[in-house]
């Protein structure tokens, strides 16, 4: 008989283990569903990181984020009940190779909205790696929420180490501040691996730190755009320069939906309009209302700085980095409205 926790939810198959828990699959004999088990050591105490993650879980209600279910102690041992992701982490997945320019795009979108909702709740993740990236057919997933917190303006050094080295942002190393610019920096770094294959910053902690302060990540200029500048973006040095994750989501949706050409040369102001236009004929405004204006006016941005080296030598663009896409107030020009 395998072992019940809560007189309900009986353990079948450990499949993954941490520092302080093991993560189990298991069976909600009460409503019929399997479920995973994030079990806490014995004498593990509902201490502040649980508590966060629990409060943070509860909180949020996302097609991105794993769900919480439960939550209890049993024999001195805190547990969490979450939502069964049948699927490998990115992790694993890499351990085959890169991901195609599409599954790239499509996993940075998901995992993007799943961070701008986090972010709408005033909650950094700070853990956004191969390993928190949950893959099912058809959607990435983002889990872990263990070390989140609200936004702070400074960084100590538990907090840095808390995070997993390689993929920390450049201001928490040097003690600044945690805000949602780090989770895009973040993501930025993992979709630069998924797309390489290989973690840009690596090695011990000490050394990834220092690699990190010391440089930009290597963004190889053969990837098709708009690949270099976005990532580019995503991982600036200085955390007010990055895009918010809400407008890194929007593009990735919108130049998929867009059907664009790989952008090799510069495409005009006026081409960009027509296709932002075209794409509202098929249906993209009306699927998201809230951001199909400042997807347009990105969009020209991106053109009108076309190429980009760094983003504090562009100019100044219609979506302001570090703003959720939601909070951009565009005031239509007449000479800019396409007939």
């Amino acid at each position: 008989m395998p072992e019940t926790i809560a007189g309900r939810y009986a353990l079948l198959t450990n499949i993954g283990h941490g520092g302080s828990a093991d993560v189990w699959q298991a069976r909600d004999t009460v409503l019929q569903r399997d479920v995973a088990i994030k079990r806490f050591a014995t004498g593990h105490t509902m201490d502040e990181a649980m508590a966060r993650e629990l409060g943070a879980l509860s909180s949020l209600d996302h097609p991105g984020i794993v769900r919480l279910y439960d939550a209890g102690v049993e024999d001195e041992r805190p547990y969490l009940v979450v939502e069964l992701v049948e699927g490998p982490t990115l992790r694993e997945r890499l351990n085959y190779g890169p991901l195609t320019l599409e599954q790239a795009r499509r996993l940075g979108r998901d995992v993007a909205e799943a961070l701008a909702h986090a972010h709408e709740h005033d909650l950094v993740h700070q853990d956004v790696t191969p390993n928190n990236i949950l893959l099912e057919e058809g959607r990435a997933r983002l889990t872990d929420f263990g070390i989140c917190t609200p936004p702070r303006r400074y960084c100590n050094d538990d907090d840095a180490l808390a995070t997993t080295s390689g993929y920390t942002a450049v201001e928490q190393l040097l003690g600044g501040p945690i805000c949602p610019a780090a989770d895009v920096h973040a993501l930025g770094l993992v979709l630069l691996e998924a797309l390489t294959g290989h973690k840009e910053f690596d090695g011990s902690p000490l050394q990834a730190a220092v690699a990190r302060v010391r440089r930009q990540p290597a963004i190889p200029q053969d990837l098709p755009s708009p690949w270099p500048q976005l990532l580019s973006a995503m991982t600036a040095r200085d955390p007010a320069k990055r895009p918010s994750a809400a407008t890194v989501a929007a593009y990735l949706d919108a130049y998929q939906a867009m059907d664009l050409p790989p952008l090799e040369t510069s495409p005009t102001a006026q081409q960009v309009a027509s296709d932002v236009k075209d794409l509202a004929v098929a249906g993209f405004v009306k699927r998201h209302p809230r951001v199909a204006i400042t997807v347009g006016a990105m969009l020209v941005g991106f053109a009108m700085s076309w190429p980009l080296k760094t983003m504090s030598s562009a100019p100044q663009a219609d979506v302001v980095p570090g703003v959720m896409a939601s909070e951009v107030e565009v005031v239509p020009n007449e000479a800019d409205v396409v007939p």
